[in-house]
This record gives C-alpha cells, structure tokens and sequence, in this order.
C-alpha cells in the first residue's frame, strides 16, 4: 500500500505500554482512544481457525492470504 514495512516488532510489553499513554493523551484532550487495552491484547494473541469442514460441506475453495492481500490493497488505494 505504498507504505514501508515496519521497522520495531509491536511486543506485548511495548502494546502495554501503548495503551496506557494514548489513555493519558486521551484523558488531556478529551479524544477517543484508537489503542484501547483490549485492542492491545487482542493484537498480541495467536489465533487458529480450521476451515476444512467449510471446504468439505460446500466445496469452497479460499483465496490465499497473498492473494486477499493483494486485492484489498487495490481495493484501499482506489477508495483513497
């Protein structure tokens, strides 16, 4: 999406601690949090989900992660 890749792993410590600043920002500005403490725990957990029996019970064939990527890249830089 012509931007660089990021550069520093978002750790859970470092999501900790960003939730707690942008609180406090937020607290001062009177703004809505866009990092909340559930957003930072969400980020850091690892999820697996099985769509084998999808693929069985309606034959459906997904797109490969490259291949959502890509067109929801395309998607976003029209809509800009």
């Amino acid at each position: 999406m012509n931007k660089p890749k990021p550069y520093k792993k978002a750790t859970k410590s470092l999501l900790e601690i960003a939730w707690r600043l942008e609180a406090i920002r937020c607290f001062i500005t009177n703004k809505k949090q866009s990092i909340t403490k559930e957003t930072a725990r969400t980020a850091s957990q690892i999820n697996i989900y099985e769509n084998q029996k999808i693929i069985n019970a309606l034959n459906y064939n997904f797109k490969t992660i490259k291949e959502a990527i890509s067109n929801t890249s395309k998607f976003l830089l029209k809509v800009k």
